[in-house]
């Protein structure tokens, strides 16, 4: 197939090339992390839960970075995380009469991690 105008002259197809590169925006921001319980303050017993939300609009969340700590102490097993939280019961952890601390944090699949949410709650003595 011969292509031409309307006079006749046969049109000569150039095209012009050129390479380029497409990449993604990096992303720099951390996944967004809420403690929602126990509240700071609260008075907690073992059948109460910690609850705990994350998001991540960039990279996406890395769910295996999840990590819980009680009193510094690695609770992360405690917990069920899924695509939107993670929860555990707090009798899961054999918290300690008194003021304890939580201490959350997840990462994103660009490695951004979230900064530690904290809360302190109180667990009471068993009543005899």
């Amino acid at each position: 197939m011969t292509l031409a105008d309307l006079a006749g002259n046969p049109r000569l197809s150039t095209f012009a090339t050129t390479a380029f590169t497409v990449s993604a925006a990096a992303d720099v921001d951390p996944p967004t992390l809420s403690l929602l319980a126990p509240t700071p303050g609260a008075c907690v017993g073992p059948i109460d839960s910690a609850i705990v939300a994350y998001q991540d609009l960039g990279s996406g969340l890395d769910l295996g970075s999840f990590e819980a700590r009680l009193n510094g102490v690695d609770v992360s097993a405690s917990f069920a995380p899924v695509t939107t939280g993670a929860t555990a019961q707090l009798g899961s952890f054999s918290a300690p009469e008194g003021p304890n601390t939580l201490e959350v944090r997840i990462s994103d699949q660009a490695g951004n991690q979230a900064l530690a949410s904290a809360a302190s709650a109180t667990t009471p003595r068993p009543r005899p």
